[in-house]
């Protein structure tokens, strides 16, 4: 594989982020809650807002020519 990963910070020992590049740079955010059972986690990947919380809905723009 030719491309280079991304780079990645530790906010938490559950939260991880990276910003991606693109037309633009977005930092991204991927975090594992536990849930009320034993040894299973829920993972959430999205967009960092800036109150720090995940946009996971968010939707790629699409440009038409």
């Amino acid at each position: 594989m030719t491309v280079r990963p991304y780079s990645y910070d530790r906010l938490l020992a559950t939260r991880h982020t990276f910003t991606s590049t693109g037309k633009r740079a977005i930092i991204k955010v991927v975090e594992f809650t536990p849930t009320h059972m034993n040894n299973v986690f829920n993972l959430a990947f999205g967009d960092l807002l800036a109150d720090g919380s995940i946009d996971d809905l968010s939707i790629p723009i699409m440009e038409i020519f």
